[in-house]
């Protein structure tokens, strides 16, 4: 159970994470070389040989793909042995697929996936850099923090008061 804003933090970087790291299985397996150009394809293969002991490790974590899709993007919900969706609470253990659920495997997951990214994108890092640069303006950055408490309480003071005028 969730206790505190460390918890809460926790959980919500391992979820973006097993997320991010799906995607970047989908786009390392299925689109890295079918979107490259023709003159990359050889340069792009040889790197993602040389990533493969990252990739590899990535995947001892076998369930990464159905937590993802079971818990974190659809709901709760898991296919059971008759290729059924039902809730998660309804006999389905989640906790029996393989991911990494501990700070210091989340941790080494990130670097894993940022190590693997490195190398392939190494050769590329000018059309990649100046690409970043137009994608990611520092005036996208928020520079204030918001006052979470008084933001929360302000929501909470909001459903009391439609709670109380819908009796």
């Amino acid at each position: 159970m969730l206790r505190g804003a460390k918890d809460k933090a926790f959980l919500a970087i391992k979820s973006c994470i097993l997320i991010y790291t799906n995607a970047f299985l989908d786009e390392w397996d299925k689109f890295l070389l079918q979107k490259a150009e023709d003159s990359n394809k050889d340069v792009i293969r040889e790197l993602k040989k040389k990533a493969d002991p990252a990739i590899k490790r990535i995947r001892k974590w076998k369930g990464i793909k159905a937590y993802r899709n079971s818990v974190l993007a659809h709901n709760l919900r898991i296919k059971n042995k008759y290729n059924q969706e039902v809730y998660v609470f309804k006999g389905n253990d989640v906790k029996k697929l393989s991911i990494p659920d501990h700070i210091t495997e989340i941790l080494l997951l990130s670097d894993l996936i940022d190590l693997a990214t490195t190398i392939v994108s190494e050769p590329f890092s000018n059309e990649i850099n100046k690409k970043r640069d137009e994608l990611y303006k520092p005036d996208f950055i928020q520079q204030d923090p918001i006052d979470v408490e008084f933001e929360l309480k302000q929501v909470k003071a909001e459903i009391n008061l439609a709670c109380k005028c819908k009796k």
